[in-house]
Order: structure tokens, then sequence, then C-alpha cells
């Protein structure tokens, strides 16, 4: 009995001689999880609200989804924990991870579309000028804006991958591709522009494609996951944060500075170094 027992020691080990420990991604996001579990979202058709301008959103909401009254759907996720120095709290972050917090089916090692934050409709065919309604023109200027940063803590986003800005255009139905970058790890987007957060300035000059009243803008990601050579890359990956989206009329490209008191981190613990302590370390006469 003894020898077939050392026989079948040695011919497992083997095995274990040569495991490796590696380091993955998570392979979820428990927020988004344990959020999906909490409450169903109150899904909104996009055909059932428009938005005049302007439209801004800082994504400073205590949420986790973006807000239902400027966005269209929940695939990018609301957080503070990701971004390195945020233009102001919360960011929206775009990863390999869907809106239920699991990796995206068709998720590959090629580059797939990963998330969407789509806005919902706009009327780009007039603003409002007082109480009254004035159709929009190119010469009032209309630039969409925003902030964006690559990986930020989480996973730097490779050269093939990217972060994308579309239009939408009502007379034709179609989507077209105004603004795009591609990944790179967070060191290198600070050696190459000198800033945490780059500002991008984008101009809506084609009246005949945009100026409708059913126009909508979305940011997509596009993302690639590990394969069975690179097991530690199968999770949440290639991150990208967007900040301070604004659409308006009246701006130009030297329209960088926005007149804002906003927060741009958490507060602090009035413990210091602690988030909590007992009641019991308040009484004068603890038992």
């Amino acid at each position: 009995m003894k020898i077939y027992k050392l026989i079948f020691i040695l011919g497992i080990f083997p095995y274990f001689a040569y495991s490796q420990e590696i380091i993955t991604d998570l392979s979820v996001n428990f927020h988004k999880k344990e959020h999906v579990k909490a409450i169903k979202y109150n899904e909104k058709s996009e055909k059932s609200v428009w938005n005049f301008l302007p439209f801004v959103d800082d994504f400073s909401m205590i949420d986790i989804y973006p807000n239902q009254d400027l966005w269209a759907d929940k695939y990018a996720f609301i957080n503070n924990s990701y971004p390195k120095n945020p233009i102001t709290i919360g960011v929206a972050t775009f990863d390999a991870l869907n809106d239920s917090g699991a990796i995206y089916s068709h998720a590959n090692p090629q580059s797939f579309i990963a998330d969407h934050l789509t806005s919902n409709l706009l009327r780009l065919d007039s603003i409002y000028s007082g109480s009254n309604l004035v159709p929009v023109k190119t010469s009032d200027s209309l630039y969409l804006s925003f902030y964006y940063q690559p990986q930020g803590i989480g996973n730097a986003p490779e050269a093939h991958d990217s972060l994308v800005l579309e239009f939408y255009s009502p007379t034709d139905s179609m989507w077209y591709n105004v603004w795009s970058t591609y990944g790179q790890s967070y060191q290198s987007f600070i050696n190459t522009y000198q800033t945490d957060f780059r500002l991008i300035m984008v101009p809506i000059t084609d009246s005949v494609k945009f100026f409708h009243k059913d126009f909508q803008f979305r940011f997509v990601n596009y993302a690639s996951i590990g394969n069975n050579y690179e097991p530690s890359w199968a999770g949440n990956v290639d991150q990208w944060h967007l900040d301070y989206v604004c659409l308006n009329i009246g701006r130009n490209i030297n329209d960088t500075v926005f007149e804002d008191v906003a927060f741009t981190g958490s507060m602090g613990s009035l413990f210091v170094k602690y988030q909590s302590v007992p009641w019991k370390h308040y009484l004068l006469n603890p038992s």
C-alpha cells in the first residue's frame, strides 16, 4: 500500500511543482452587481425625453449609473475611485464590464466594442431665448467639450484600444465618428500632455446633419481582454475616465475655463486615519 501512495504522490508532484501564482484584475464590478440585485433600473425609452441646451454633466451625482435625465444607457460606471486628480468629484469610467458588472459576453483578445454612454435626445434645432424658441445657427458657435484620462489607478488601455466620440444624424439615421484617441498608460499620457485630464473641444458645424431635434452623441470605448497566454489581463481592464461634459452655443476653441465651485475629491474622515470609532470611546467612563 505504501508503494502505491508513493507512486501517486510522485505522479502529481510535477503539477504542483510547476504551478505559478498570477495577479489578475477583478472580473466583476461588485458595486454594479450588488446595485442590480437591490433595485431594478428605471428603463426609459430614448424617444421619451428631449433635452435643450445647455447640456452639462460633471458626474457628481451619488449613484453608480449615469443620470437618466441626461443619458439613455447605463454602461459607464460613475465613481470617484478610479481616476487620478479628477476635474470635479465623480467621473464616468469606461472598461470591459457591462451594466451588470460582469465581463462582456463578446469580450475577446482583439479590440471589441465595450461601454457606451449615449445622450438622451437633444434639441439642436432650437434654443430658448427668454421664453421663446429660436433656431440654432452655425454662427451660434456650438461646441461639445469634455475631459478624459486613460488608466487612472486602474489598467492601461493598449495602443489598439480606443475611446471614441460619435454624433448621430437624424437625417440619415447614422452615427458619425468625430473624435477618437488611442490607448496608452497614465504615465505616458502625463508625459505627452503634461496634465492629468486632457480637455477636448469639438465644434459642431454641419447644420444639415446635426441641427435637428433628435440629435444625440455618445462615447464608446474599444477594449481587449487577455488570452490563454496572458491570463492576468482577463478582467476589468482598459479603463478610461470621462469628466465634465458640456455642450452649448456661444463657445470657441479657447473656452476652457468653467465657472463652477465644486469638490474634486471625497471629504476626509474626521477620525484622521480611521473611518469609524466605537461609541464607548466617546463615553467619559467607558465600561
